[in-house]
């Protein structure tokens, strides 16, 4: 992760995330935390948020499933 403009960028390499290829860096706003799903033996969460390139400019919005691994569950506060 990086922080950059007060929000933060999580960088998921190629095999963290499907389908695409080279790294992804996105600007997280939600998880669907209620539908895991199963793919290849290992669990995945559907992810949205705000594509940004290396640098920080907007690249658009972007939905994408990510290994749950490479995820944070929420706070049980």
């Amino acid at each position: 992760m990086v922080s950059g403009l007060g929000q933060q960028v999580w960088t998921f390499v190629e095999n963290d995330y499907l389908f695409g290829s080279d790294s992804l860096h996105m600007i997280v706003h939600g998880v669907d935390w209620s539908r895991p799903r199963t793919y290849d033996g290992q669990v995945w969460f559907d992810v949205r948020g705000i594509e940004v390139t290396a640098d920080g400019r907007t690249i658009g919005p972007r939905e994408v499933m990510v290994r749950a691994s490479r995820l944070r569950p929420p706070s049980r506060d």
